[in-house]
């Protein structure tokens, strides 16, 4: 027996059509009834009650389901990209961060000068090893306090090398560590009331920075999965809705645009896929 609205094949005694849900009971009083042609078309899937999962499951076509597997994969590429730039940020110098730049040229400062003052920092570091080394004997530092000040070193040689917002967050870290001791006072004063000091005052602004960027960035992910597991394209735009402002100001434009074009490749398979679950279904024979 045929279903009277869309033309589904039923099992003999059926009392409503399992893909539209109409009632059965025309074809039942006339089971010979003649199917629907070969040819013609029956309401869409969405327009017949079948969610997207059993769309793809019953009844999508090599084009739908190309486009949902094509989706997946653009989602794969753009959360790739989320996460890469969330580690070449993170791993950037912090003075190259946009937002911080146009805070510092705002400010008047020379951004082109602050490598000069990492490598003038540098050379303040090897005086200051210098120092400990040559006073170990009479600056009387017990084994801890002698390790806490090599880690600071450690530390801040690491941001010199690459002043980027994971290694000045934990320098600055290793500051306050030793400002919290009761070192030799000579020896606290050079320590922490030297040019080290400076970055104190940007640590909280880079924590919140950092803090922004991994937010955001699994935000986006979240939007993008949800989007490509669930086929639905609000989703995906607003993902790159989203990501637009934090990733301009605290990554730059080429991943912004990486981003971007991952996230629109999305959208354009996703609304493939739904135009073929909004469109009438062909009746096969």
């Amino acid at each position: 027996m045929f279903c009277p609205k869309c033309g589904k094949m039923e099992a003999d005694g059926t009392a409503f059509c399992s893909a539209c849900g109409a009632a059965m009971t025309a074809t039942a009083q006339n089971p010979n009834a003649e199917a629907p042609k070969a040819g013609g078309f029956r309401p869409s899937a969405k327009d017949r009650g079948l969610s997207k999962k059993e769309f793809l499951a019953q009844e999508a076509g090599p084009a739908a389901k190309k486009n949902a597997l094509l989706s997946l994969a653009a989602f794969a590429l753009a959360a790739l990209f989320l996460i890469i730039t969330l580690i070449a940020t993170c791993n950037m110098a912090f003075y190259d961060i946009p937002i911080f730049n146009l805070a510092l040229t705002a400010s008047g400062a020379d951004v082109d000068e602050m490598d000069d003052a990492m490598d003038e920092l540098a050379d303040e570091l090897d005086d200051l090893r210098d120092y400990v080394d040559d006073f170990e004997d009479e600056l009387d530092l017990d084994s801890d306090e002698l390790e806490l000040v090599n880690d600071l070193f450690d530390e801040m040689e690491n941001m010199v090398r690459n002043p980027s917002l994971s290694n000045v967050l934990s320098a600055v870290e290793e500051t306050r560590n030793i400002a919290n001791k009761s070192l030799p006072e000579e020896l606290e004063d050079r320590l922490v009331g030297s040019d080290m000091d400076e970055f104190d005052a940007v640590a909280d602004t880079l924590s919140i920075i950092q803090t922004v960027l991994i937010i955001f960035t699994f935000l986006v992910i979240a939007l993008a999965a949800l989007a490509a597991f669930m086929k639905n394209m609000g989703f995906a735009i607003a993902a790159i809705i989203v990501n637009a402002l934090p990733c301009l100001l605290l990554s730059g434009v080429i991943w912004f645009l990486l981003i971007t074009a991952s996230l629109v490749v999305l959208c354009v398979f996703l609304s493939k896929f739904n135009a073929e679950y909004k469109a009438l279904q062909p009746i096969k024979a």
